[in-house]
């Protein structure tokens, strides 16, 4: 063994080392978050928003104008609520459309405290099962992750801050990645049903479209026309079931969903280029910038994507998975995102764990080591525990690592972009350096 790779060896071992004690801290405080007085502040929003559907009141709008929730509230398990609990931070409406909105009606018929811990439950469980859905959607598409892949991949999705305060504030946004992942494995499928129920989890999870426009373009990429429509159908749907239960107007509730996305791009902390504190407040720059970045995205990718477009769609590679994370990375720069939906990175994780395995290979291309060193600094950044050193170092480290967070997604925006330009569209194994013989030109 050369003294090369014996130092390789011990710094992997002391590598997962620590990522594994990170991963078992950041979980535990994301947990213990999340149940203490004043955690999950976000599922708040949705607990008090479904009782105000639940009593016939659109919530969006209700929410928003402060309209009571009549008490007392009778639950299935626990004893009734008499005195609605105070939100943690602020009242707040609920982030989601209808569909979802609909389906966390099930939660009022439980008590706060309980509501607050099943919840909890259900996100953890998407924390264990959203890497093992990415890796399966990353071999069927060519990439080669081994099973310690699949490990490497989930502690650190379970170590960044932004999984932590996922879940300590009781976000919805794991959820919503779970229920995209699903949707893209079964609208994939050969199967009308498959693809029928793919459409319906994919209706389901564009109940926070802001993050989900990645996994559509990559069906619309694929074909898959009719998981698609049968996602907008759920969308319909939903809202014309909201409407006549508070005796609404549908456009009455999207005129609801619009003073919602009002209201949040109102509130600071956001990572989105246009809000980003790197700009110091300078909204009209940044929409600038936003524009900018999508016209060059747009001009970059156009000659391979419509060569891949007119590729059969059977033709399955890493071009499509780098795609679905070109276009994820793309959502969360340009339209507004906390911190916490960078969960919806993990394609791009899968794409670290690739560049490490190919650490040795000497087909590696300089876009290859461009890409490894932007990855390696996307994945410290969000390692940094800002809550700690905040009280200790200044009181702008928030900020500053929200804005570190912004430059990342560029970095990552121009990597991916090059990936894609000279990425297979098809192949039977493939590596970081692209195969030349199945390469778009």
């Amino acid at each position: 063994m050369t003294i090369s790779s014996r130092f390789r060896r011990v710094a992997t071992y002391a590598a997962a080392f620590v990522l594994i004690g990170y991963a078992i801290v950041s979980v535990a405080d994301a947990v213990r978050t999340s149940q203490q007085d004043g955690g999950s502040p976000d599922f708040h929003a949705y607990w008090t928003g479904a009782i105000l559907l639940r009593q016939n009141v659109e919530p969006w709008n209700g929410a928003l104008d402060l309209h009571p929730v009549s008490v007392p509230i009778k639950h299935l398990v626990g004893s009734d609520t008499k005195v609605v609990p105070v939100p943690p931070l602020r009242y707040m409406p609920p982030g989601v459309t209808a569909p979802l909105a609909l389906v966390l009606i099930v939660f009022t018929e439980l008590t706060w405290n309980i509501a607050k811990f099943v919840w909890l439950l259900i996100n953890l469980s998407a924390l264990v099962s959203t890497p093992i859905l990415a890796v399966r959607i990353a071999r069927r598409y060519g990439l080669p992750v081994e099973p310690i892949g699949t490990w490497t991949i989930g502690l650190l999705l379970s170590a960044m801050s932004f999984t932590r305060l996922a879940i300590g504030h009781g976000q919805i946004t794991l959820v919503i990645l779970w229920l995209a992942l699903v949707a893209l494995l079964l609208g994939d499928s050969k199967s009308p049903w498959q693809r029928l129920a793919g459409g319906i989890l994919l209706g389901l999870a564009l109940s926070k479209p802001s993050v989900l426009l990645g996994a559509v373009l990559f069906l619309l990429l694929r074909r898959r026309y009719d998981v698609i429509l049968a996602a907008f159908g759920v969308q319909l749907i939903g809202l014309f079931i909201a409407a006549e239960i508070t005796n609404e107007s549908p456009i009455g509730v999207v005129s609801g969903y619009w003073r919602v996305v009002k209201f949040s791009a109102s509130l600071e902390g956001p990572m989105n280029l246009a809000q980003s504190p790197i700009l110091q407040g300078r909204s009209q720059l940044g929409t600038v910038l936003v524009i900018a970045v999508a016209l060059l995205t747009i001009l970059a990718i156009r000659q391979p994507l419509m060569r891949r477009y007119r590729a059969p769609a059977e033709q399955a590679g890493p071009f499509d998975f780098t795609f679905y994370a070109l276009m994820s990375t793309f959502m969360l720069l340009v339209t507004y995102h906390y911190t916490y939906d960078a969960v919806h990175m993990l394609p791009v994780f899968v794409l670290v764990y690739i560049f490490y395995s190919s650490l040795g290979s000497s087909a590696l291309s300089y876009r290859t080591h461009l890409g490894f060193g932007a990855t390696a600094f996307w994945v410290l950044v969000p390692l940094l525990p800002g809550a700690v050193l905040e009280s200790y170092l200044f009181r702008g480290w928030s900020d500053l690592v929200v804005a570190l967070h912004t430059l990342v997604l560029m970095t990552l925006m121009v990597f991916l972009t090059l990936r894609l330009r000279s990425c297979p569209v098809r192949s039977s194994s493939y590596y970081p350096g692209g195969d030349k013989s199945t390469a778009i030109p």
